[in-house]
């Protein structure tokens, strides 16, 4: 029974920066757009705080499952109480959004900073 567990402590800090590199490329991205630090947080909580109140709106009355915006794989390890891990369960889609993201919000804010520099 420990080795779950151990398994889960192994894992839970690279999932926690592989969700995390997203926020803070959109919290970068919207940094850029409003020019402003404050803005650019207060935006990025608005967009994650409107994408959960729109996802329950479509999920409770449709029965829709839409995906959750970049913790894919934090509600899997959660979720997930077998003892071996199963990989095919794994959130693969949720993984590379959440690592292509991180990635091209940064770019976009640079692209937009360099744009406002010409």
């Amino acid at each position: 029974m420990p080795a779950p567990l151990f398994q889960r402590m192994l894992i839970a800090p690279w999932l926690m920066v592989i969700v995390g590199l997203p926020l803070l490329g959109l919290t970068t991205l919207m940094t850029a757009l409003r020019r402003s630090a404050g803005g650019g947080l207060i935006y990025t909580s608005g967009v994650i705080i409107v994408y959960a109140i729109l996802r329950q709106i479509i999920i409770v009355p449709l029965h829709l499952n839409p995906p959750t915006l970049f913790t894919g794989p934090l509600v899997w390890l959660v979720s997930n109480n077998q003892a071996p891990f199963e990989s095919s369960a794994f959130p693969w889609g949720a993984l590379w959004r959440a690592v292509f993201l991180a990635a091209a919000f940064p770019l976009t804010a640079q692209y937009l900073l360099k744009r406002a520099e010409m």
